[in-house]
This record gives C-alpha cells, structure tokens and sequence, in this order.
C-alpha cells in the first residue's frame, strides 16, 4: 500500500472498532452496528444490561450485551434525527464529515465515493453558512 493511503477510509467503527463502511446516523460505523441501530430504534427496543453497563463491545463479542451496545451507539453519537442526521434532500452533510472539506481553498471540493459518494460545487464559506442554518 502506498504511503499516506488509510487502509480504510472511514478507519474504525465508533461503536464496536470493527472497519467502519461509511458514516451511518453520523457516525462512521460498521454494517453490523448501522443495522443493530436502526432495528433497535425503529423497533423501539428496550435493554438491560446483565454484567453491571461495562461489557466490552468488540467485533468478536458485539452480540453478546444489545444494552451496552446500543448505549455505545448513542454515546458515540448515532442519531435517525436530529444534528447528525444527514439531509440528504439538501445533499448537507454533518458538521462532523465536513470540517476537514471546509479547511480546504475555495473551489472545486471533491468528496471520493468512498467518502461521501458526491460532488459538490460551492466554496467552504457556503457550506459552512448552510451546516450552520
């Protein structure tokens, strides 16, 4: 692998440290973590811990304990509403995904499809203007 190049361009999930595949409820999350968070909210799904709200939440045990997972997801700041939530209608991202964009010259920002799958044509002082409205 060339040098400078992440392995992974969304590094590691938030919430279990698995390879994140992208930013899910704005958070750069696993596949695993996006769906076992969608399921847990729309379901309105209530846990309890068994082992004292400490377990480790990891790619190998994540199954293990729905309470401290889902906890780890909302800590890690996994939102369906919400600031994080990705406009996509507006095609707005999260304050969060754009911040190292918005450092970049004005011009042409390219976001790669692996980061946010568009293009966008605005200078940073716009987006920034808009994220913050």
């Amino acid at each position: 692998m060339p040098p400078g190049v992440v392995p992974f361009p969304f590094g590691k999930c938030r919430v279990c440290r698995d390879r994140a595949t992208g930013v899910h409820y704005g958070v750069a999350t696993c596949e695993g973590c996006k769906g076992f968070f969608k399921r847990s909210t729309l379901r309105g799904d209530k846990y309890k811990c068994f082992f004292g709200g400490q377990c480790d939440i990891s790619p190998q045990n994540r199954n293990r304990c729905k309470s401290c997972r889902f906890r780890r997801c909302l800590e890690s700041g996994m939102a369906i509403d919400g600031k994080f939530k990705v406009q996509k209608r507006n095609k707005v991202w999260v304050h969060t995904i754009m911040s190292p964009l918005l450092a970049m010259p004005k011009g042409l920002l390219v976001s790669s499809r692996s980061i946010c799958m568009s293009v966008i044509f605005s200078s940073p002082e716009r987006i920034s203007s808009e994220l913050l409205s």
